[in-house]
């Protein structure tokens, strides 16, 4: 599903709205040197907020949920392909 940025940004809470959120936290956090401040000022958040979202994505992975590590592979691999 393709994700306006404006939409990414914006305040819609809709589930795949937040989960792709929470998915861009990890990843910005896990492949970046930026601390949570430093993404949330990015994306307009609160860094709690970041935090939050990025922990549980991990949470979710650490539990074996495939759904979540399909979608992380699939932007890590977008990226790759981008650079």
């Amino acid at each position: 599903m393709d994700i306006e940025p404006i939409a990414f940004k914006g305040d819609r809470r809709d589930k795949y709205l937040v989960t792709a959120r929470h998915i861009a936290y990890y990843l910005c956090r896990e492949h970046t040197m930026n601390s949570y401040p430093d993404i949330a000022y990015q994306v307009n958040r609160d860094h709690t907020t970041v935090m939050y979202g990025a922990k549980k994505v991990a949470r979710r992975l650490a539990h074996g949920d495939a759904d979540i590590r399909l979608v992380c592979d699939a932007v890590l691999s977008l990226l790759r392909a981008n650079q």
